[in-house]
């Protein structure tokens, strides 16, 4: 029981402000039925964690310019007591200097970890679960702030041209599924799994509609990284120094270059060296 109220507690600062926490107490919370002497110890390291870290703020911030819509998305294959796959989504307000790769701010305007609804078959497929997930958010969110700037549009009929009007972008550090939802032109995408190609012709359907823009960044750049997993490590600290930064940057890599390929020395947020600056989208 008192594990139960500890969870419920997290549970709401958690997906109320300190995003950082969402997914470990999201991960706990599928394993309270066990019973386990560790997860007591999870716990209260969790709880620890979250004192500590009681002083971040959610900054919001005016943007100059055109407003755009950016969703991170990422996924943990398999990550969950019951051998399902966890999924989490942020979505932010930024400028189109953010999305030329210059440092700015970022303003958080939703984020969530959950449990994947689909039984993921492979990592490609939970990554296009989350994707999906991430789009829909980003496109309730364009839909809604294109009809604020002009109330007198129909939100219902003209749903899809309303998204479209706001400019949008979704990012992920899967390579295989950037690549079958912007380079590849078969009719399976390049996928083995047929039932994750039906998806992925979903979404790049979606995404054509709605002007969607789809950018890659390697893992120690994706702001989510750490709502999908348990403990510590650079997921963590990734998410966290996006929490605490007032600017943050969009990585830029031609080359795809894995973060754990990456020279030692090269900051999480440096462009590859041997990559021409980003021109914009």
């Amino acid at each position: 029981t008192k594990c139960r109220a500890a969870l419920g507690a997290l549970q709401y600062v958690a997906t109320q402000l300190m995003f950082w926490l969402v997914g470990e107490v999201s991960l706990m919370q599928g394993r309270i039925n066990h019973g386990e002497t560790e997860l007591l110890h999870e716990i209260n390291k969790l709880i620890r964690y979250a004192q500590e870290t009681a002083q971040v703020p959610l900054k919001y911030y005016p943007i100059d310019g055109k407003t755009n819509v950016c969703a991170w998305a990422d996924g943990s294959w398999a990550a969950r007591e019951d051998g399902k796959s966890q999924g989490a989504l942020m979505v932010c307000f930024v400028s189109d200097r953010f999305l030329r790769g210059e440092w700015d701010r970022v303003s958080v305007a939703s984020f969530a970890s959950r449990k994947l609804p689909r039984v993921a078959r492979s990592s490609l497929a939970m990554e296009c679960q989350a994707l999906e997930l991430a789009q829909d958010e980003a496109e309730y969110l364009r839909a809604s702030w294109s009809w604020l700037e002009r109330p007198t549009q129909p939100a219902y009929s003209e749903y899809t041209k309303l998204a479209a009007e706001t400019a949008g972008t979704v990012i992920t550090d899967s390579k295989g599924l950037y690549d079958s939802l912007v380079r590849s032109t078969s009719s399976s995408l390049g996928m083995n799994d047929r039932r994750t190609a039906i998806a992925a012709l979903a979404l790049k359907q979606c995404l054509a509609e709605t002007n969607t823009t789809v950018r890659w960044v390697h893992s120690e750049a994706m702001v989510v990284d750490a709502m999908t997993k348990a403990g510590s490590g650079k997921a963590r600290e990734t998410t966290l120094d996006f929490a605490t930064r007032d600017m943050w940057r969009l990585v830029h890599d031609e080359t795809f270059t894995a973060a754990k390929r990456r020279a030692k020395d090269l900051d999480r947020l440096a462009d590859n060296p041997k990559v021409e600056p980003f021109a914009g989208p």
